[in-house]
């Protein structure tokens, strides 16, 4: 299936969130079975940070939901610790733990 530029649209309270605290910056995933979605720009620097950080984006079947499930993340843990999810605690997390 091919994506058209007119079928993912952003709703307005997230468009609010990453204008005002993200400079209008985003990242969006889209996966096979779902989409991925978080605030700001991602930028680790080696495999395993980007495999925690695309773990922890929330999910959706559409764009729309991925989106709005974050924005629930977002509120829930507040925006001063919202930046310390994408954070990789080794020793906190049993995704090191898995082999893989």
């Amino acid at each position: 299936m091919k994506i058209k530029p007119n079928d993912i649209v952003i709703p307005k309270p997230v468009c609010t969130i990453i204008d005002k605290l993200f400079d209008g910056h985003y990242t969006l995933m889209k996966f096979t079975t779902n989409y991925r979605f978080c605030f700001g720009t991602l930028f680790p620097d080696d495999y395993f940070k980007w495999r925690w950080a695309i773990e922890v984006m929330s999910k959706g079947k559409t764009a729309s939901e991925a989106m709005m499930n974050e924005i629930n993340v977002f509120y829930s843990i507040g925006e001063a610790n919202y930046g310390n999810r994408y954070t990789i605690d080794h020793k906190r997390n049993d995704f090191w733990n898995e082999d893989r």
